[in-house]
């Protein structure tokens, strides 16, 4: 499994128990478009380090939570 699909699954599953709809969470990171949001869970997208730390602060958790296991 590559890092971006195991970055994917973890945002998901942070992001499923956060409570925010895709296009808030998609605002939050400053990607309103839910398309490259659901790309990047499946781990379709790389994800650079700033808006990985966006995403790690909008789901209230830390980048190395995001990278488990990989």
């Amino acid at each position: 499994m590559t890092i971006e699909k195991i970055v994917g699954k973890n945002i998901e599953k942070h992001f499923k128990t956060s409570g925010l709809s895709i296009t808030e969470f998609g605002k939050r990171i400053d990607t309103p478009n839910t398309t490259y949001v659901r790309k990047m869970f499946l781990g379709e997208v790389s994800i650079g380090i700033g808006k990985l730390h966006k995403v790690a602060s909008t789901l209230e958790v830390t980048v190395l939570d995001l990278v488990e296991g990989s």
